[in-house]
């Protein structure tokens, strides 16, 4: 039998620039003049520079944390398939919590189709007004078979509380791993899974890591979409998160299904009673 290689893509281009710390990485946006308001759209890849149909885009937020401070960001992809600055939100509401590049970033990655043409940018909003956020995306390509890439075109969000810049309050176990608890419910059969990770509502951290689960199904019954994706942050509030976890997340789930989360602390959980996360399915 002939052995074929499901996924292999190519680097179409990335907004990364020539500086790579937590002030110089990507593209800085700015939040809304007012708390949990959406800024000014900026562009992170033109459209000229897309050559190729694209199948994935791997999301990458950084310089968005300050010590003793608390910054919580709820962050829009943005795409113009005519490659101008018409913006439709693509990807809603990436949670992101006092994200740096010293604890390698707050990562999401999407097996997303755009076409080639297509420009990219983002907006966001804070629990502060006028507060900066980096984001950095590259693009990927190109695929070798691309009847075995499967690729998705919207994005659902689960447990965004945008009038307060919060996700939905879970409770991490200490040391042990935590009860579920539902965030929200499927309205598409979706197949690609992202953890928002945790965002709080205190400015003085514990150095911990979180390992968070999403599953999605009938309470006691639940099917692990994303399992273990980690979570860190020291006690300076720098923040990273992984994008996807122990497994690749994938995971057909039809829609009207309950979708919930779980997580585990290595030590006290960060901010108990104010803790929040999201997650994200792809159809």
């Amino acid at each position: 039998m002939l052995y074929t290689i499901p996924g292999e893509t190519s680097s179409i281009t990335d907004n990364f620039g020539a500086t790579y710390t937590d002030a110089g990485l990507g593209t800085t946006a700015t939040s809304g003049g007012s708390t949990h308001q959406k800024g000014t759209p900026v562009t992170l890849i033109a459209g000229s520079s897309v050559i190729s149909d694209i199948y994935g885009i791997a999301i990458l937020f950084c310089g968005g944390n300050a010590s003793n401070a608390i910054r919580r960001y709820f962050a829009d992809i943005l795409v113009d398939p005519n490659g101008g600055s018409n913006w439709n939100v693509k990807i809603p509401n990436l949670f992101v919590n006092n994200a740096s590049l010293i604890q390698g970033g707050y990562r999401y990655f999407f097996p997303l189709y755009l076409k080639s043409g297509t420009s990219i940018g983002f907006q966001h909003q804070c629990n502060l007004a006028a507060t900066a956020l980096r984001c950095s995306i590259q693009l990927y390509g190109k695929p070798k078979n691309p009847e075995l890439w499967p690729i998705g075109t919207i994005v659902e969000s689960f447990g965004v509380n945008l009038g307060t810049t919060v996700g939905t309050a879970v409770v991490a176990g200490t040391s042990v791993l935590g009860s579920y608890t539902q965030i929200g419910t499927t309205t598409r059969k979706l197949w690609w899974w992202q953890w928002g990770g945790f965002g709080f509502d205190e400015s003085s951290f514990l150095a911990n890591s979180i390992l968070g689960d999403v599953a999605a199904g009938v309470a006691g019954n639940q099917k692990i979409c994303c399992d273990n994706c980690i979570q860190s942050y020291t006690a300076g509030e720098q923040c990273g998160k992984d994008s996807i976890g122990f497994r690749i997340p994938y995971r057909i789930i039809p829609e009207s299904s309950p979708v919930w989360v779980r997580a585990a602390c290595t030590g006290t959980p960060e901010g108990t009673a104010t803790a929040t996360t999201t997650a994200y399915g792809m159809a």
